[in-house]
């Protein structure tokens, strides 16, 4: 899973892309990382987002 994040983070947030500065790079990647984190459908989690998940996980721990 965290190849397959990493070529993703590879072609979303840096190949073809020329920053300016170091700053302009990290917003970037934390845009990037909030969308795939808040809005990604995922197949291994059965086409939920990570966050989706990870609260759904929270809340059946606590029950």
């Amino acid at each position: 899973m965290a190849e397959r994040f990493n070529r993703t983070f590879k072609e979303q947030a840096i190949h073809g892309i020329v920053f300016r500065n170091i700053e302009e790079m990290r917003s970037a990647v934390g845009d990037l990382i909030e969308k795939y984190n808040q809005q990604w459908l995922i197949g291994k989690l059965a086409y939920r987002s990570p966050a989706q998940t990870r609260r759904e996980y929270l809340l059946a721990k606590a029950a």
